[in-house]
């Protein structure tokens, strides 16, 4: 049986590097400002609705003042309840696609990483779970941030699949695993 846990998230944001935050609980110490948001969802739009960008991000140029917040890091908070499974079955915690760079929390545990947007991520966690409520945590990374600190080979940039010459991120794209549209590509 699947639950999902697709209500209560809560999104804090800041400039990545900026702040020293490591774990859970160093978030929760630090005073900073939570806002609801969705999930799945989209930061942009979380950012929108709570009044940090224009209310409409199609109209004229506004989509652009979400660029400010490309090199930021995201943390996602919510609190569950959940049983321990009997007859030896697991509890499993999936996440389909999270973009990019992310850092899984459960109870201030770090449960594990991923560093792929294409790629499913599950954790079991049968024996980490508490009878009361539970605390998820999922920190992202700014992939702009991640790819501007990654040497690139300049072999790659002459691949005849890199993005179209004259793109400002066409080595950036090329060390990160996340859909090329993030990088100006028009699907």
């Amino acid at each position: 049986m699947k639950k999902f846990l697709h209500s209560k998230w809560q999104l804090c944001f800041f400039e990545q590097d900026t702040i020293n935050i490591n774990n859970p609980s160093e978030l929760e110490a630090s005073g900073l400002t939570f806002i609801p948001c969705k999930v799945p969802g989209n930061v942009e739009l979380d950012l929108a609705k709570a009044g940090y960008l224009p209310k409409d991000l199609y109209m004229g140029m506004n989509i652009r003042e979400a660029e400010k917040f490309e090199t930021y890091e995201w943390w996602y908070k919510t609190a569950f309840t959940a049983k321990k499974p009997k007859d030896n079955k697991k509890l499993m915690l999936c996440f389909d696609g999270v973009d990019c760079f992310a850092d899984y929390y459960l109870n201030d545990e770090l449960l594990g990483t991923s560093q792929n947007m294409f790629l499913p991520v599950q954790f079991d966690i049968t024996d980490k779970i508490n009878s009361s409520e539970n605390k998820l945590y999922v920190r992202i990374r700014s992939a702009i941030v991640k790819a501007n600190n990654t040497p690139v080979s300049l072999m790659s940039l002459n691949s005849r699949w890199a993005p179209t010459v004259g793109s400002d991120y066409i080595a950036d794209s090329l060390s990160v695993r996340k859909a090329a549209h993030s990088y100006g590509w028009d699907i």
